[in-house]
């Protein structure tokens, strides 16, 4: 099978692939599970184990011919896994003692878990560039002390386009510590919600969290409905969130445009920074990312 082929099928043309990325995806079916771990399956649930040695340069994409309602991953002691979201009922990943999971998806129907033991480290991006309707649902849970959780999505969403995302964190442990950052740009009537719930429980002390969503409307028939909350059950924590939705500030363009730029430069300049935060760690996207965002921002 074409790797580049059927992953772009499910991309539905999209190219957001930056070049030679490709390369290292590998898929994952039932007939190449056994090659990469160990895998048992029921009528209802799939559990799938990595075996060491990973080479960290790989990324996995599951690309199971019968889907089953449930996919358990499960991601050995020490090891660094990347994995490209795939689209399923229900996922759930378990890092083991200092793990990390690097996990990428495009905007889509997803109901995700993580659950992350000692020391191990979760690194997501959701990059959702005009995307269709969808509805994402993420529950977090560290576990164990010292984990770490950074979670960044970004949307371009126009033509009466409906995105939903709900993002729920839980500090257990100790020394834990979680970033959510949610940025939108909404124009031609689309509607974007984010309900966001980080809970620090009485047994995660000196942890510390923080949680931002920041939209942008190019239209006044967008619309946003914005919901960062915290739920703080121990006093020695620090812990920071806020949301903010407006159009864009004309004297910071009419700035951009006296050093030469035209109305529209200026506008999309601004806007890829804008988004551009949310895949900074991400150094091999970002070229190809501000392209495709240059190229879809008023691009009717």
């Amino acid at each position: 099978m074409d790797t580049a082929n059927s992953i772009g099928c499910f991309l539905e043309g999209q190219k957001v692939y930056p070049a030679g990325w490709m390369d290292n995806v590998t898929l994952l079916s039932e007939d190449t599970l056994s090659l990469y771990g160990t895998w048992s399956k029921t009528q209802d649930t799939l559990n799938f184990s990595f075996h060491p040695p990973i080479t960290p340069e790989t990324i996995f994409y599951f690309q199971l011919q019968s889907s089953p309602s449930q996919l358990i991953i499960s991601i050995p002691n020490n090891a660094t896994v990347a994995v490209l979201e795939a689209p399923s009922r229900d996922k759930q990943y378990v890092l083991g003692e200092h793990a990390s999971l690097q996990h990428i998806s495009q905007a889509q129907d997803s109901n995700l878990q993580f659950i992350l033991q000692t020391g191990s480290h979760l690194n997501h991006w959701t990059h959702g560039l005009c995307p269709t309707n969808c509805h994402e649902n993420v529950s977090v849970r560290l576990l164990g002390p010292n984990t770490h959780v950074d979670w960044r999505e970004c949307f371009l969403c126009k033509n009466n386009v409906h995105v939903e995302t709900c993002i729920k964190i839980e500090h257990e442990a100790p020394y834990t510590h979680s970033n959510c950052c949610v940025r939108s740009i909404l124009d031609n009537g689309a509607q974007f919600k984010f309900q966001g719930d980080i809970t620090v429980q009485t047994t995660a002390f000196h942890s510390q969290t923080s949680q931002n969503n920041l939209n942008y409307l190019l239209s006044p028939q967008a619309h946003v409905l914005s919901s960062p909350r915290l739920h703080i059950h121990n006093k020695h924590v620090v812990a920071t969130h806020g949301c903010a939705t407006q159009p864009i500030d004309l004297t910071t363009l009419f700035y951009l445009q006296t050093r030469g730029l035209t109305y529209t430069q200026a506008q999309k300049l601004f806007l890829v920074g804008f988004l551009r935060e949310t895949y900074l760690h991400l150094p091999q996207w970002m070229d190809r990312m501000d392209r495709l965002l240059e190229q879809n921002l008023n691009d009717d």
